[in-house]
């Protein structure tokens, strides 16, 4: 069965690795085409009980007749690891449970877990953040939605919602992508029109920790392109929340990291360079969100010109934006440049002649553009291996940990697709290049066979 899905797990202190699918007895669901089990993942101590939870996207999922409803199952672990203990998963699916997911029904095209976000409150309240950008609202198709789900229930937030900034419209695709840390959530539609501009696209802040009598985090603000704070303007196509990506920050005479930097990316934004407006060049923009839930604007990332500090040159089709990871590597200290990574995927790059190579971006989170550049491409020596290839997207997946990123190579040059690991100082600006962990088929346990490994991981 193509495309059926299965998420490779390796533990730590040499106790190898394992293959998770949903033909396993203890997996919900079963196996079938196009299901995308693992599209989306996200880990987070659900239960509370010391073990790391994986939360698996399954968007394309059909339920009963409605294909790609999609689902979200939490697979818990344990001391032996995922499944070994006595309470195996906790499944996600519209028309079960409890909660606004049991009152929803599964349609076809909801694509429920196509975006996921996990984590825990200020209080250390575990949620989760399940986007299901297709639903659609009364006869408004494809206006999206997402779930937040906290323990025993959940909550829909959507468009209709009070308080909840813009209007359910056709296409707006409303949770098509989310984020969150213990502060704050965001929630991209990247769809959404602004005035007449289809598919201008925006986001909206959330804040978990209060929520309201409904049981929903509290509505902050509305995020667009039309916003003066904002540099630049709405325009058909900009895509403006296509890609999310947050971490908590700690600013300087504060007690905890209370405020939060969100990157949004606008992979369809056009960039004019020497007068020639470059289509689907696109960029990310950064702002900084405080303690009371208020924001400001930080600073715009895009390639430009040749001639500025950022790498690289804006051109038709780069898609500067489309994935987008950020890290607090030390979210107990004061922040700074160097501890607030971002990473950019731009995966339609053309390299050379080599068209849709792909390649990665490594900026701060809370330091200027140029000088916290570092550019990626597969064979630059930072640690890709190999030479850009037609089409192999390199940006496509991309994961921090506080000691790693890790960047995807579905679609080749490996038959079957990798992973790598590459250290910290291997993505900072000035920093030694050392010795990469690969993952991939045909090795560290991993069969040979299979296709698309890398598309996603946590």
């Amino acid at each position: 069965m193509t495309s059926a899905g299965t998420v490779w797990i390796t533990y730590g202190a040499g106790k190898g690795t394992t293959g998770i699918h949903q033909d396993l007895d203890w997996v919900p669901g079963g196996a079938e085409q196009g299901d995308w089990f693992g599209e989306e993942l996200a880990t987070v101590d659900y239960d509370k009980d010391g073990y790391t939870d994986l939360v698996v996207g399954v968007p394309g999922e059909d339920v009963g007749s409605a294909a790609d409803a999609g689902f979200v199952d939490v697979l818990c672990g344990a001391a032996g690891g995922l499944g070994t203990g006595s309470k195996k998963a906790t499944h996600f699916e519209q028309g079960q449970g409890t909660g606004a997911i049991a009152s929803s029904a599964a349609e076809a095209g909801d694509r429920m877990g196509h975006s996921l976000a996990a984590g825990t409150t200020k209080s250390g309240e575990p949620y989760l953040l399940i986007g299901n950008p297709g639903e659609a609202l009364d006869t408004v198709t494809s206006a999206g939605s997402a779930f937040y789900v906290h323990g025993n229930t959940s909550i829909a937030i959507h468009q209709d919602k009070p308080g909840v900034p813009g209007v359910a419209e056709k296409d707006d695709k409303f949770g098509f992508s989310v984020a969150g840390d213990s502060n704050f959530l965001a929630i991209g539609s990247p769809g959404e029109a602004i005035g007449t501009l289809a598919k201008s696209g925006g986001a909206v802040i959330f804040n978990p920790n209060k929520l309201d009598a409904d049981g929903m985090p509290t509505p902050l603000s509305g995020l667009d392109q039309d916003n003066p704070a904002i540099s630049g303007g709405a325009e058909a196509g900009d895509e403006f929340g296509f890609a999310l990506a947050i971490a908590p920050f700690r600013a300087t005479g504060a007690a905890t990291a209370s405020e939060s930097i969100l990157a949004i990316g606008s992979p369809g934004e056009g960039v004019v360079v020497d007068g020639e407006d470059r289509l689907n060049a696109g960029r990310v923009v950064q702002i900084r969100i405080k303690v009371d839930g208020t924001w400001s604007y930080l600073r715009e990332l895009k390639q430009g010109t040749a001639d500025d500090t950022v790498s690289g040159t804006s051109e038709t089709g780069d898609r500067m934006g489309e994935t987008l990871a950020a890290v607090n590597t030390a979210p107990d200290a004061v922040s700074t440049s160097a501890s607030m990574r971002l990473a950019v995927g731009t995966p339609g790059e053309t390299l050379g002649t080599v068209a849709q190579a792909g390649a990665v971006h490594t900026f701060s989170l809370a330091g200027s553009a140029g000088t916290n550049d570092r550019w990626i491409e597969a064979g630059d020596g930072d640690g890709i291996p190999g030479t850009p290839g037609a089409k192999q997207y390199l940006g496509k997946s991309l994961s921090f940990t506080g000691t790693r990123l890790y960047v995807g190579m579905a679609y080749g040059p490996n038959a079957g697709g990798a992973l790598y690991a590459l250290p910290m100082s291997n993505v900072t600006v000035g920093g030694a290049v050392a010795p990469v962990t690969t993952y991939k088929p045909g090795t560290g346990g991993v069969p040979s066979g299979g296709v698309r490994f890398g598309y996603a991981s946590r």
